[in-house]
């Protein structure tokens, strides 16, 4: 488990891009709240561990749109 507490100057979501390194060995997932439906979470997560990935559990918002104009089959695009 990781976690960061951030005052009300921080977005959350800035926070999320580190906290998988700070894990000690296999990640099985990762499960936060819409809030933190962005590529950059995904894309922490992934780096962090590539064999086998972790299960990324986030509910995208209503208003998501897919990233990337060739909408390549991603993780978060999928979910979207």
């Amino acid at each position: 488990m990781a976690h960061s507490l951030t005052d009300k100057d921080t977005g959350d979501i800035l926070e999320v891009a580190g906290l998988p390194a700070t894990v000690e060995g296999h990640i099985a997932s990762v499960i936060a709240h819409g809030a933190y439906d962005g590529a950059s979470v995904y894309d922490a997560a992934a780096a962090r561990q590539f064999n086998p990935p972790p299960d990324i559990i986030i509910p995208p918002r209503a208003s998501s749109i897919v990233n990337g104009a060739d909408r390549v089959d991603t993780v978060r695009n999928r979910h979207v």
